[in-house]
């Protein structure tokens, strides 16, 4: 089997945490990184299924090639996992502060919360 992952934040976490466990050494014959999840889940999709890949990415870029046959088995347990947090707010001097807020309270509401999450993004 092959793994594969990304170059990017979610791929760094990978490396790391396969090093951690003394697994990257071990797999570095069967590891292929891409620059991007999208390139990824290309290359995933396009194999000859003659080598079963192990994918690790992002949970909203595994997501948006479901659709095109890309098999989403899980996340990692939450002792592997890495999140990244998002913040927004108005800024101080926002040409727009009326229209920043209710963008922010657009996202807010329960409507875009449920998109969110149906798109994989874990939601406070």
């Amino acid at each position: 089997a092959s793994v594969v992952f990304t170059r990017a934040t979610s791929g760094q976490h990978v490396e790391r945490m396969l090093r951690a466990r003394g697994l990257h050494d071990v797999l570095l014959p069967r590891i292929t990184r891409f620059d991007t999840g999208p390139a990824m889940m290309e290359h995933v999709l396009q194999g000859s299924g003659r080598q079963p890949e192990v994918c690790i990415g992002a949970i909203v870029e595994l997501l948006m090639f479901r659709p095109r046959g890309l098999q989403y088995v899980g996340p990692l347990p939450d002792a592997l996992q890495h999140f990244t947090t998002y913040v927004a707010l108005p800024m101080v001097r926002a040409p727009n502060p009326a229209g920043a807020r209710a963008l922010l309270a657009a996202l807010a509401a329960p409507e875009s919360v449920a998109m969110l999450r149906a798109c994989g993004v874990e939601t406070a």
